[in-house]
């Protein structure tokens, strides 16, 4: 226990960690700013409360609009629509807020090809001194989206704060990637590059419970950065946003538009899939690291390693645009960082996504199992200068 408080220590005192510390959390509240503060709802927001309006709809969301997606329920939600929108228009113009979620529900469900133009009929409505109302719209009927069916009905709540909690994490998990790459990087090579491996391989312990705990201190520092992150984004995220949508079907979510997902999952699921996909993610890349760090002579030799290596896929994939490969190259944790489009990619049929998913799973752990094994042999066994 004392020699692993030691190497955690020695990672900690570094200075080049130190300094990569605070410029993390200087970038991870760049990245909070620019997917929270500065994303479409919140800027709505802040324009709406600027002009004397509510800045969201979110009570009324969880008060009438949450429940059960029918037809009905979709009229209610564009009837209040309209009412809002024709009560705000002013000289052949609309001087009201902007609520997101109403946006986007008329977007989906009002038939372009049967309906000219809603806002320009309500305008000209106006204009005459009339009103349109839900009767004078051709609709898109709930079955006529092509959204998945359960046992169960779907589901719809307030959906809108997900979608920017799901782009902050993947960005996120970047960070946090390189971060622990560059703690990783550091393990072995920081000894190499100051000449001690010759003394600390040459003690009682240096090629057993040195390299194990050399191990767990990497696996300890990684486990304990990602969730301080994801404790701080959730932090941030329930502190500006209403998540009461969190237990509603992903179906329903019109940004996304995920209608014919195979899963009977909530908004919460998906986040937890994302959480435990980047945390596999982050485990092999800290194996990778770890490997390189072994060998490596000097720590900006293992890092810059590390990298070319971890964004290789990323590259491979733009050569390598359709087919097997392409698809292939997804099992590199750099390209899961938008799961985002994974699930897209990967969810046209409900065996196809678990199966997939089941094998992505077992290949990233099989893998970063092999890493850490491959450390711990060449540790013990290889000659170091």
């Amino acid at each position: 226990m004392r020699l692993l408080s030691y190497e955690i220590q020695k990672v900690l005192k570094n200075k080049t960690i130190i300094s990569c510390l605070f410029v993390s959390l200087f970038m991870l509240s760049g990245i909070f700013y620019v997917g929270y503060y500065q994303s479409h709802s919140q800027l709505s927001g802040r324009s709406n409360m600027a002009d004397g309006y509510t800045k969201t709809i979110d009570q009324k969301i969880s008060k009438d609009y949450t429940g059960d997606l029918t037809d009905d329920k979709v009229k209610m939600i564009l009837s209040d629509y309209f009412e809002t929108y024709q009560s705000h228009i002013r000289k052949n113009r609309y001087e009201g807020p902007f609520y997101l979620f109403y946006w986007q529900v008329a977007d989906t469900y009002i038939s372009q090809e049967k309906t000219e133009d809603i806002y320009t009929s309500m305008i000209d409505a106006v204009n005459k001194g009339q009103r349109v109302t839900i009767k004078d719209v051709v609709l898109r009927s709930v079955n006529a989206i092509g959204f998945k069916t359960f046992q169960k009905p779907l589901k719809i709540g307030n959906y809108v704060p997900w979608g920017d909690l799901y782009k902050v994490q993947s960005n996120i998990s970047l960070l946090t990637a390189i971060l622990i790459m560059l703690i990783a990087s550091l393990i072995f090579s920081e000894d190499s590059s100051r000449q001690m491996n010759q003394i600390l391989y040459s003690t009682k312990y240096g090629r057993s419970k040195l390299i194990s705990t050399k191990l767990w201190a990497s696996l300890l520092l990684c486990l304990i950065i990602y969730l301080l992150t994801q404790f701080l984004n959730l932090m941030v995220f329930s502190l500006m946003y209403d998540t009461s949508g969190w237990n509603s079907s992903i179906q329903t979510n019109l940004e996304l538009k995920f209608f014919d997902f195979p899963l009977e999952w909530n908004h919460l699921h998906l986040y937890l899939w994302m959480l435990g996909l980047h945390f596999a993610g982050l485990l092999l890349v800290t194996g990778m690291s770890l490997l390189i760090s072994l060998f490596a002579q000097s720590p900006l030799t293992s890092f810059t390693s590390s990298l070319t290596l971890y964004l290789l896929p990323m590259f491979l994939q733009r050569v390598f645009q359709e087919g097997l490969v392409n698809t292939l190259l997804y099992l590199f944790p750099i390209n899961q960082i938008n799961a985002l489009k994974l699930v897209a990619l990967f969810s046209n049929f409900k065996v196809s996504f678990i199966i997939t998913n089941f094998i992505g799973f077992a290949v990233l752990s099989s893998a970063t199992l092999l890493l850490f094994a491959l450390v711990h042999y060449f540790g013990k066994k290889w000659t170091f200068a």
